[in-house]
């Protein structure tokens, strides 16, 4: 058997189906050991980096920066990520259903005080504004 010829996989398996506790040395029993769950991870990330390439997703590059974002903005789990996503989603389509809301928005927000004209503007948006409480409340 030429050694130099198995790939990663197949030369640790071949170690640790020789391995005999009176012939195998310290060093090649704790490299067996140490590199077993080495490989066991990269066949992990071989059968992402697949399923990627089947999601048409070459370029995996940008993977590094979003798990930091995820990381930065406390997401550590896929129900976190699905949750703001579902949130988010949901905001924006009700935004995006009444494009003045925003703009009313921002204007109360920058004025000194509370005009009476914004107020009644934002009464006609009372529906809006309810289904924003109503989903906020579900989602929490």
């Amino acid at each position: 058997m030429y050694l130099k010829n198995l790939n990663n996989t197949e030369l640790l398996r071949t170690a640790d189906q020789l391995r005999d506790p009176l012939t195998s040395t310290d060093m090649e029993l704790e490299l067996i050991e140490r590199f077993a769950p080495l490989l066991d991870k990269a066949e992990q990330l071989s059968a992402i980096e697949e399923k990627l390439l089947d999601l048409g997703i070459e370029d995996t590059n940008w993977l590094t920066e979003l798990l930091s974002v995820l990381a930065s903005n406390d997401i550590t789990d896929c129900e976190k990520l699905i949750y703001k996503l579902r949130t988010h989603s949901a905001l924006y389509d009700l935004v995006r259903e009444d494009e003045e809301l925003p703009a009313q928005l921002e204007e109360l927000a920058k004025a000194p005080e509370i005009q009476l004209t914004t107020v009644y503007n934002l009464q006609d948006h009372a529906a809006s504004l309810t289904k924003l409480a109503e989903l906020t409340t579900t989602l929490l």
